[in-house]
């Protein structure tokens, strides 16, 4: 099933697949017929995540794309190094943020 948020990003939430998957935050298999978040970035590509890894970098919450306004920031090799919030995936250069998390992570509002 597809949904856009109100950001106008397309999040696929599938719970059937005959191919196994693995979640980008991390690393564990996501169960056949489980619902889980499918994100498709022109940067960072195909990624899948349990719902519950879904996670905001800068206060580690998870994220509902459903419900919650969020957006993706590409970080320098220096903030990747220096952020300690979470220490999963900081290599992939794309990282999703709450919106409201954004604006106190980098000073200003993502659109």
């Amino acid at each position: 099933r597809s949904a856009t948020n109100n950001n106008g990003r397309t999040i696929t939430l599938t719970g059937s697949r005959t191919a196994p998957l693995i979640c980008h935050t991390c690393g564990e298999p996501i169960s056949p017929n489980t619902r889980h978040i499918h994100t498709s970035r022109n940067l960072s590509g195909e990624r899948r995540y349990h719902r519950e890894c879904f996670l905001c970098l800068h206060c580690n919450a998870p994220i509902d794309p459903q419900s919650q306004s969020f957006c993706y920031a590409k970080l320098t090799n220096d903030e990747n190094n220096n952020n300690a919030s979470n220490d999963v995936g900081l290599g992939d250069d794309e990282h999703p943020f709450h919106r409201e998390c954004f604006a106190k992570h980098f000073g200003w509002m993502c659109l």
